[in-house]
């Protein structure tokens, strides 16, 4: 049953990627990037110059979903008095835009490739080096919190959403670029 699972699940994520994509639809290219995303990246940069520009729009939208989430938990939520643990809900959940955002668009697989990085093994490795940022997010609030004894919302989100975010966000290209979508692989 567990297998049969796997196999829908898997099955219906490619599916609708090829959807977005485009592929076996009959419309050619990709009319979500196509239409407005890859206009955002101008088409003369480089390979790594373009990653890094959606990497970082990705990001950032990623980033938005996470501190939203997090403030809003953190001052109306039935966990306030909570700060990691919140903080630990909303990396979860930004983390599910990136992982959609960065196979979708910067680091996109084609043709042949898409069944050769499959959704599962690729989420895997997803969730592992997010695990690793994530972790390095709340170990500055930690740190900030339980170390020095900061105390206040101000240094919770300088510490989990700017020195955490920044420290992770390095962590993340590297991750995806080496481990997660390698290309040529």
């Amino acid at each position: 049953m567990l297998f049969f699972g796997y196999n829908n699940v898997v099955e219906t994520f490619v599916n609708v990627e090829q959807n977005v994509r485009g592929t076996d639809t009959g419309r050619g290219n990709n009319f979500v990037s196509k239409n407005w995303l890859d206009k955002m990246v101008p088409k003369n940069w480089n390979s790594f110059t373009g990653e890094l520009t959606k990497f970082v729009l990705v990001g950032g939208g990623a980033f938005l979903v996470d501190v939203s989430i997090f403030n809003i938990l953190l001052h109306w939520g039935p966990i306030q008095d909570k700060p990691v643990s919140v903080k630990l809900v909303s990396s979860l959940i930004a983390i599910i835009v990136a992982y959609m955002g960065n196979r979708l668009w910067t680091f996109k697989i084609e043709g042949d490739d898409l069944h050769v990085h499959t959704p599962l093994a690729q989420m895997v490795r997803f969730l592992l080096v997010n695990g690793v940022a994530v972790l390095l997010a709340v170990g500055c609030l930690g740190v900030s919190r339980y170390v020095f004894g900061f105390n206040s919302g101000l240094a919770d989100n300088i510490s989990a959403n700017v020195i955490g975010i920044i420290l992770g966000m390095f962590f993340r290209f590297y991750g995806y670029k080496r481990w997660v979508f390698p290309s040529g692989s």
